[in-house]
């Protein structure tokens, strides 16, 4: 007749009793060092997981803060993340405010801007010794761009002239009158009339010189970049 469970259990002799535990035991005692290495190797593969490390920056009050996470008083200014021996792993860099971001941006379009300043003005030179490859073919072209104004202020130069001869005679009339109120109308309006076109002309003699100032000065620019131009293709291989 079959004896119950629990009547085997105590009727079990000690030896076996103790093996059957000892098995159980060891079986734990295994499942535990199996965990602890799957850990370990997690840890090795990603040590920053096993520890934060240590986060330190200075605050708006000039104190000297640690922590082991980023640091609240510090969110607007540099952090460093160290490690347990004190050697930096890496900075946390604030996030750049809205007025911070629109200066990057400014300062970028600047740049942007800059930068196609120079290739233009690149283009502008290539262009330029193209059109000028030596001193004789810059001076020609300065010479025929001031003729057109040299003409001009030739004629300009005449009708000054004949209006200051004009002005002398008609003064001349003026002055032959003893009591003003009897100068007849029209010598007088003939006086005003040559006084107006001799200020007409001082105008636009005045324009002929502005331009040629300008036409040199532009010249002179030009004039200034080809010599280096020209000399560093001289001193080209």
């Amino acid at each position: 007749m079959p004896k119950p469970a629990a009547l085997r259990d105590c009727l079990m002799p000690e030896p076996a009793f103790s093996i059957f535990r000892l098995g159980r035991a060891a079986g734990a005692i295994a499942a535990a060092w199996l965990a602890t290495g799957l850990a370990g190797t997690a840890l090795a593969a990603d040590p920053g997981k096993s520890a934060g490390g240590i986060y330190t920056c200075v605050d708006a009050y000039g104190r000297r803060i640690t922590s082991d996470r980023p640091i609240p008083e510090c969110m607007d200014r540099e952090q460093r993340q160290l490690s347990s021996s004190g050697v930096t792993r890496r900075v946390l860099r604030p996030e750049p405010t809205v007025s911070q971001l629109k200066e990057q941006k400014a300062k970028a379009e600047q740049a942007k801007q800059r930068l196609q300043e120079q290739e233009n003005q690149r283009q502008r030179d290539i262009a330029l010794a193209i059109r000028y490859p030596n001193l004789e073919a810059h001076a020609k072209a300065r010479r025929d761009a001031l003729e057109p104004s040299q003409l001009r202020m030739g004629l300009i130069e005449k009708r000054l002239q004949a209006l200051q001869q004009e002005r002398d005679e008609l003064q001349k009339r003026l002055d032959s009158f003893a009591d003003p109120q009897k100068i007849p109308a029209y010598i007088k309006r003939n006086a005003e009339t040559n006084q107006k076109n001799l200020e007409a002309q001082e105008r636009a003699m005045a324009n002929e010189q502005e331009e040629r100032r300008l036409l040199n000065a532009r010249f002179d620019d030009e004039l200034a970049r080809l010599k280096n131009i020209w000399q560093a293709q001289e001193d080209a291989p």
